[in-house]
């Protein structure tokens, strides 16, 4: 396992890597903040089953096109491509086809 690189917040000697302050942390999750990295608002991508969705609502990003695809043959195909794509200005949900 590599070792840690900061401790209370502060980077470790020889460390490059940034400050980061953990303030949340159980088993596998955590959750920290950086001060060297603020961002005002929002951002993140995840994929649940077979539904993959973005998000942003940062100040000063650029806002998702408004646009509705829907690919029907794709369902026929069955291949694992993008069946629906539904964007607005701060989020987009995209469905695909089951890939295993």
């Amino acid at each position: 396992a590599a070792a840690p690189s900061t401790m209370f917040g502060k980077p470790l000697l020889g460390s490059s890597a940034p400050r980061e302050c953990v303030f949340n942390a159980a088993l596998c999750c955590y959750t920290s903040v950086s001060p060297d990295d603020v961002l005002i608002g929002c951002r993140g991508e995840d994929e649940l089953l077979c539904v993959h969705t973005r998000y942003c609502l940062a100040s000063g990003d650029k806002a998702f096109p408004v646009s509705l695809e829907c690919s029907p043959e794709e369902i026929m195909r069955n291949r694992g491509g993008t069946v629906c794509e539904l964007s607005l200005a701060a989020a987009a949900l995209k469905v695909k086809m089951p890939s295993t």
